[in-house]
C-alpha cells in the first residue's frame, strides 16, 4: 500500500485485490497478509508494470521496477537458511 503509491486506504487495497489484478510470482493473490519475499515478482496487470522485492544496503525491502521481457525469471533460489 505505502510503496507503491496505488492504494491510500486499507479498503482500496482490498479493493484492488478483490477485484484480482495484482499477481505475485504469475498467480493471483486476495489475500491482503500474503508473505511477499526476496526476489518475488509483483505484476500489476492494468498497468502492465513489473516490480521485484530486493533488499537495499540497509536491508530493508525495496520496490525496483522491471521490464515485462525481466518479468518471468527468478534471479536467486534460497537452497539453506543458517542461523548462528
Amino acid at each position: 500500500r505505502n510503496r507503491l503509491k496505488y492504494a491510500l486506504t486499507y479498503k482500496e487495497v482490498v479493493q484492488i485485490l478483490k477485484q484480482r489484478l495484482v499477481k505475485v510470482d504469475g498467480k493471483v493473490r486476495t489475500d491482503t497478509t500474503y508473505p511477499a519475499g526476496f526476489m518475488d515478482v509483483i505484476q500489476l496487470e492494468k498497468t502492465d508494470e513489473h516490480f521485484r522485492l530486493i533488499y537495499d544496503t540497509k536491508g530493508r525491502f525495496v520496490v525496483h521496477r522491471i521490464s515485462r521481457d525481466e518479468a518471468p525469471y527468478k534471479l536467486c533460489k534460497v537452497k539453506r537458511l543458517e542461523h548462528g
